[in-house]
């Protein structure tokens, strides 16, 4: 049998996304590693797209929801708000703690916990401020990047009402629909909340091509089609908003509106490689290493920033060798995290 996303494994496991997320979260770990090493020119352009690499996150995990709800033709929406919480705030919790410590390590002394930041993190309201307007609530004590989790977490929450409210084959058009509006709204009155309902799109791209995966026939391949061409309205929308705004404006790559635009082009190639990947046999095994890495990468994801400020104050990161451990130390925390702290987790509630 080919491990591969066109023939799942016996344990369900689609290894090609699973290399996928791997590669991309290596990839945001480099992204910071030379924001703090600073690896030069080559360095600059080869870690400039760190948000595209959230994007494949983003996208991925529209896949997976998406897949796991249709082979659970039983699922509630008790069983899924459960098992969504479940794989999102124990570790996250973690994460906040990790990033305490590392604060204060760094300061030389144990600071003042940051309650208020922690319980508005912990309500999932944080995103960061200095790429684009209307932003509530910072990532706890710095940790950026915790932004992307609350973006998770409502594209979660309105996963609910969409699959279980609305039928299979309008699911997009209500999904186009709610972006659509909320980018408007957001272009004229900045807002948190038009911000996650405007990205929903982008996560819901990867939902499609999961149920075109599933069921290979030409009404699903149509439904993909329009929820590309509405992404791609959005964009124009984007662009022609770009044309506006420069004429008061400095462009810069790195803050909006050019972020939203990498954003929504990022996510409409990837989907499309996406979903050509699907279509042909790659022989991409369990036996390979980044593979075996897919299960942590959530860990490393949300550990690896504080991690690097340890590394940073000890001056450890400035050498081939430091960088190296710094890594493993990553992987560490993340395996501990998630095979004993988070399944212990799983277990108790379980028993609930």
């Amino acid at each position: 049998m080919n491990n591969d996303l066109k023939q799942p494994a016996a344990d369900n496991k689609f290894y090609f996304l699973e290399l996928m997320r791997t590669l991309a979260a290596l990839y945001v770990v480099g992204v910071h590693i030379h924001q703090i090493v600073d690896f030069g020119k080559i360095g600059s352009m080869l870690f400039a797209f760190g948000q595209e690499a959230v994007m494949i996150f983003f996208v991925l995990s529209g896949f997976v929801i998406y897949y796991s709800a249709e082979n659970k033709k039983t699922l509630t929406i008790p069983q899924y708000f459960k098992a969504r919480f479940l794989r999102i705030y124990p570790v996250f919790i973690l994460a906040c703690l990790l990033t305490y410590v590392a604060k204060s390590f760094i300061s030389d002394e144990w600071l003042d916990f940051q309650w208020i930041s922690f319980l508005e993190n912990i309500c999932m309201l944080q995103d960061f401020s200095t790429g684009k307007p209307g932003v509530w609530i910072q990532p706890f004590m710095g940790n950026t990047p915790l932004w992307s989790l609350s973006y998770e977490w409502w594209f979660y929450m309105l996963f609910i009402p969409i699959y279980f409210y609305i039928p299979e084959n309008r699911r997009y058009l209500y999904v186009g629909i709610i972006s659509s509006a909320a980018l408007v709204v957001y272009l004229i009155f900045p807002n948190q909340i038009c911000l996650w309902l405007s990205y929903f799109i982008l996560w819901w791209l990867g939902a499609e091509v999961s149920r075109k995966h599933m069921q290979p026939d030409s009404v699903n391949l149509n439904t993909l089609k329009k929820t590309l061409f509405i992404t791609a309205a959005l964009l124009v929308l984007l662009l022609v908003y770009l044309l506006y705004w420069k004429t008061d404006h400095t462009i810069l790559f790195g803050l909006f509106p050019v972020l939203f635009i990498r954003h929504f082009v990022a996510s409409m190639i990837f989907v499309t490689v996406l979903w050509n990947i699907s279509k042909n046999t790659f022989n991409i095994g369990s036996a390979n290493l980044l593979v075996r890495l897919a299960p942590y990468t959530y860990a490393i994801y949300v550990f690896h920033y504080p991690v690097l400020l340890m590394f940073e104050k000890t001056g450890w990161i400035f050498s081939i060798w430091g960088m190296a451990a710094s890594l493993v130390a990553m992987l560490l925390l993340a395996i501990i995290a998630e095979e004993v702290f988070q399944k212990n987790i799983v277990r108790w509630f379980k028993k609930i």
